[in-house]
């Protein structure tokens, strides 16, 4: 799990590098089987954060690398709705 302070990153190769990171966070997290919901929940809002930033400062690489791990956590998020209907 990483941590990161929004205030810290001041570069877009800074913050290239922290989306890279949430990106291996954002497929261990999908695959995981233990708190998978609030693992999920946690990593989505790191990413929102991280994006919200790299749209205010104009730095389109961290987006466009974030965009896939993004979608992965809410099918993931998504699949965990559906199996609990199916219990």
């Amino acid at each position: 799990m990483i941590f990161f302070d929004l205030h810290n990153i001041s570069t877009d190769v800074q913050a290239v590098e922290v989306a890279n990171y949430l990106v291996v966070e954002a497929i261990d997290v999908a695959k995981s089987q233990r708190s998978k919901r609030r693992r999920i929940n946690v990593t989505l809002a790191k990413i929102e954060k991280l994006i919200a930033l790299c749209q205010h400062m104009k730095w389109s690489e961290p987006i466009e690398i974030l965009k896939s791990s993004f979608t992965r956590l809410e099918d993931a998020k998504a699949e965990l709705d559906v199996n609990l209907w199916r219990i």
